[in-house]
């Protein structure tokens, strides 16, 4: 304990209680009553001392316990006084001196008043100790329930698509989609219950950057009014799990069981049979539960991201179960997909919004991302206005299209430079393929190591079947001539710096990824021209990576060792495969 009050006076304050206890011990019979209560003090303080030791205590409840020690150690001061009053020293039998009350008559009404001190003294250090257990009990409690909160929510699902949505928060532009929010649709859906907004879109027009400004917006509305919840998730091309509906339908119900306050005792129970018996949700028990928890909440919004990244099962399994749940609880649904005929026939009743890069939208954009350009850029105003011009005509309403188009001009070193490569965008009409190819050959220009290294990068993040960390892609590309060497593992800084653009990189998640879905499907389209053995390539990075971590600590390495091995392990026989199977097509081919 601090505030001018430690240990050692508290514990002086004890040896003082100890002391006069004895000094009263042989008292006249008007004093025995205070003996007592000195006993009584002295044992409490010992207690409380003990639980001073081994629990923590506020700022609040340690100026209190000073005040009433304080309060204790001057009744004791006086007690100590009074005794020095009537004690005397004598010779004993032994010829040794002790000390020993004086024998006549004392002051009652002292007696009393130092007794009734001391009672009082007595009460409130015992009352405080018992407040002090309590409060522990209480926090101990606490905490034992927010231990298994934490268990059951990470049980239900350890998916973070939060730190997408940080990612795509960072970029956000004052007035972005204003054309949704102030749209008659999104008015409507937001005054109702039971009803979906459908937000399609062209590749690159921005799609998931809309879903992130909406769920920001329902956010803020969710802090404001404390009868809202809403959850989110981000579909991934990357992601090839089986059950893939199932899992993102458990990172929804996680994101809503964090926004009640107690887990529902269904879902505790549940758990607790899982862990004795060993069996995992299924997805007829998410759903159910989604459903117990949505009917806890008078308005609960659930928003899916790029719906045509995943794969058609998954994608008509977690609609459908949505839309049950809608039916039963009254959930709003927000979806943004790719233009799709066979997604469009599953909203033919929702509210519906195409997502387009406005002028406004692009313009605002171009202004923002000036300050990535040269500087001569930045301090020339009618260079800046004529390449906002020439990139809003190429890009045609796709902000991935404006942001490659930007690329090239970061590197350029006049403005005649910059105006030769604004020219070779005019009359062309807006194309991801002919953007990447430029690109690509961009990346060539640079040298053969650093191309090599942009193409293995490139071939990897094409070929992976789920998204990688920042050290599992280094230590990918840390793999040479079938070999894997710790000193050829890159930094992520120079991977991305090679990648022009093609690649991004989440630092809140730690998630490398091509830069757009569109990006995969040229290189899988053009894969001969770039990369024709990828599957080869990737399935030896594969087997080396597998083997020095075999060779490592006779087989038990470790995570921070061997960071790609996990990927390894559960993707490897996968890859070994996919070889296998383009080489039966190209026999039969033959």
């Amino acid at each position: 304990m601090s505030f001018g009050f430690g240990i050692g006076d508290f514990l002086a304050v004890i040896g003082l209680a100890t002391r006069i206890r004895k000094e009263f011990v042989g008292a006249p019979q008007e004093c025995r009553a205070i003996s007592d209560e000195l006993k009584s003090l002295s044992v409490l303080l010992l207690d409380i001392e003990v639980d001073m030791t081994n629990s923590d205590m506020g700022i609040d409840q340690a100026e209190r316990l000073k005040i009433l020690v304080e309060g204790s150690q001057a009744v004791l001061r006086d007690l100590e006084a009074f005794s020095d009053k009537y004690v005397v020293m004598e010779s004993n039998a032994n010829s040794r001196v002790d000390r020993a009350w004086k024998r006549f008559k004392f002051d009652t009404q002292e007696v009393d008043k130092l007794r009734a001190r001391l009672i009082s003294n007595v009460s409130m250090l015992r009352a405080f100790s018992e407040r002090h257990i309590k409060e522990g009990l209480v926090q101990m409690v606490r905490h034992f329930d927010n231990q298994k909160r934490q268990q059951i929510l990470d049980w239900v699902s350890k998916d973070n698509h939060t730190a997408k949505q940080n990612h795509l928060l960072r970029h956000r532009l004052v007035g972005s989609r204003r054309w949704l929010l102030e749209s008659l649709q999104w008015k409507e859906w937001m005054n109702s219950r039971g009803c979906t907004l459908y937000c399609p879109g062209i590749p690159g027009s921005g799609k998931t950057y809309t879903a992130a400004i909406v769920i920001e917006k329902l956010q803020k509305l969710s802090q404001v009014n404390g009868g809202m919840a809403v959850a989110f998730v981000f579909c991934d091309y990357q992601r090839q799990e089986e059950n893939l509906h199932e899992l993102l339908a458990r990172s929804l119900l996680r994101t809503l069981l964090e926004q009640l306050d107690m887990v529902p005792q269904s879902l505790t129970h549940l758990y607790d049979t899982c862990m004795r018996s060993g069996n995992d949700l299924n997805a007829d028990e998410v759903y159910a539960h989604l459903k117990i928890v949505t009917s806890q909440i008078p308005s609960t919004t659930l928003v899916v991201d790029a719906l045509d990244e995943l794969e058609l099962a998954s994608r008509n399994l977690l609609v459908a179960n949505l839309h049950k749940l809608q039916a039963e609880a009254k959930v709003n649904l927000f979806f943004t997909s790719r233009k799709l005929s066979e997604i469009e026939t599953l909203f033919l009743r929702a509210w519906k919004v195409e997502v387009t890069a406005t002028l406004d939208d692009v313009q605002s954009y171009l202004a923002d991302h000036m300050k990535l350009l040269p500087g001569f850029v930045q301090r020339n105003n009618a260079l800046q206005d004529e390449i906002q011009d020439a990139v809003i005509k190429a890009a045609d309403g796709m902000f991935l299209l404006a942001e490659l188009y930007l690329e090239p001009l970061k590197d350029k070193k006049s403005p005649k430079a910059i105006r030769a490569s604004l020219g070779s965008l005019s009359g062309r009409s807006a194309s991801y393929e002919k953007a990447y190819r430029d690109a690509m050959v961009r990346i060539q220009a640079k040298g053969e190591d650093r191309f090599t290294l942009a193409k293995t990068t490139l071939l990897i993040l094409t070929q992976a079947r789920r998204p990688l960390r920042a050290m599992e892609l280094c230590h990918a590309l840390g793999v040479e001539a079938s070999e894997f060497d710790p000193e050829d593992v890159p930094d992520i800084e120079d991977v991305l710096s090679n990648c022009t653009g093609l690649v991004t990189y989440h630092v809140e998640s730690d998630v490398v990824q091509l830069v757009h879905r569109s990006t995969k499907e040229y290189f899988e389209a053009c894969r001969a021209e770039w990369f024709p053995d990828a599957a080869v390539v990737m399935r030896d990075i594969c087997i080396a990576y597998q083997h020095a971590g075999d060779a490592a600590a006779d087989g038990r390495a470790t995570e921070a060792e061997f960071p790609f091995l996990d990927y390894v392990n559960k993707y490897a026989g996968w890859h070994q495969a996919q070889v296998v199977n383009e080489n039966a097509e190209k026999a039969l081919a033959r």
